[in-house]
């Protein structure tokens, strides 16, 4: 072999990856929404979770967050609200989606309030996830 080719070998070596060496994995999203509420859902690190709930703005009301440990799940952004009708009347309902990331082993619970900000009356409606996140590969849903 010539002393070029073997330079270029040599050269070239450390942009092949080794035997074994993690790859880069595509990020798998689990999604639950309101049939999935006082439930327990079991995610590996580095998996998102996206929670979709029914809301209707257009009352003033919204979902909002009251319990997470973000060490273990941080929300990713604002929530999302898509309308059921683009084309109906203001007020229209649709979902609010919210996504999350998972950041380390442990487990949280998730706890949301449908609330209006401007009333006095408790939450109109809750919904709690029980959030397991493990280092290995494993996601299911169960109820608790």
């Amino acid at each position: 072999m010539s002393t070029v080719v073997k330079c270029l070998l040599l050269l070239s070596f450390p942009f092949f990856p080794a035997a074994g060496c993690q790859e880069i994995e595509t990020v798998t999203s689990h999604r639950v929404g309101p049939e999935d509420n006082n439930q327990q859902v079991r995610l590996s690190c580095g998996e998102e979770l996206e929670l979709l709930l029914p809301a209707t703005p257009g009352t003033g009301c919204h979902w909002k967050i009251v319990h997470c440990d973000h060490s273990v799940l941080r929300p990713q952004g604002e929530p999302q609200f898509e309308s059921a009708d683009p084309n109906g009347p203001p007020g229209t309902g649709g979902i609010e989606t919210f996504a999350f990331a998972t950041l380390a082993a442990g487990k949280t619970q998730l706890k949301l309030h449908y609330v209006r900000e401007s009333s006095t009356r408790g939450p109109f409606d809750e919904f709690n996830l029980s959030v397991v996140v493990s280092e290995t590969e494993s996601h299911s849903l169960t109820s608790e």
